[in-house]
């Protein structure tokens, strides 16, 4: 894989990569083949209008101590710049100062972010939205490293463009869920979770496939 399948611009990698212009993450036909593919059986009912991709709910022991994380790491940056304004002409006092800021501020910046991550995917969650021969895929970015993560991907796929949908699993085995281009190559959602909640997630857009041919 090249190029996007569909805004034909070059890839930076042919096996998994993003495109600039539409925002999808693509996985290449040789990685997708090691996926679980669902099989599309004739169902009654339709798909629903939209379908939101929840995340597990983080514990309040995790934020409680992510949280502390992010203090402890402001905190030794703060103190980092009170040694500076204590002993100005030390060079203790600045050696202090560099590392406290640089790797305190660090600290606290990312424990934050993931902190606000985990906030804005429960109360904005990724969604799927049906309408008609449209499938509009509006994902928050979680394959692009965390500052990457708080944009969100908003495209219009048409219903002959998607054939099926797979599962993956993570490093952490956990499952993923993918759309099957007509290309053979799959489309990444950017959400991961237990193999229950992904099945449930994959039966309203095999709904909205099979009525493809209705």
């Amino acid at each position: 894989m090249t190029a996007c399948p569909l805004c034909t611009l070059p890839l930076d990698s042919p096996l998994s990569s993003c495109c600039e212009c539409c925002d999808l993450w693509w996985l290449d036909v040789n990685i997708a083949s090691h996926h679980e593919r669902l099989e599309i059986r004739p169902v009654v009912g339709d798909s629903g209008d939209s379908l939101q991709l929840m995340w597990e709910r983080p514990s309040p022991f995790a934020i409680a101590v992510l949280l502390s994380f992010a203090v402890l790491g402001y905190g030794a940056a703060m103190v980092g710049l009170a040694s500076i304004w204590i002993q100005p002409m030390a060079l203790i006092a600045w050696v202090s100062a560099i590392i406290g800021v640089s790797l305190g501020g660090w600290v606290g910046s990312t424990t934050l972010a993931i902190v606000l991550l985990d906030v804005l995917r429960l109360a904005r969650p990724s969604s799927l939205d049906f309408r008609g021969d449209e499938l509009r895929v509006r994902v928050w970015r979680t394959w692009g490293g965390l500052w990457e993560a708080f944009r969100r991907t908003d495209v219009d796929l048409r219903r002959d463009q998607v054939i099926g949908v797979s599962l993956g699993l993570t490093q952490g085995m956990q499952t993923q869920l993918y759309l099957v281009h007509q290309s053979g190559h799959e489309i990444g959602l950017g959400w991961h979770g237990s193999r229950e909640d992904a099945l449930l997630y994959a039966q309203p857009i095999l709904r909205w496939i099979e009525q493809a041919g209705r």
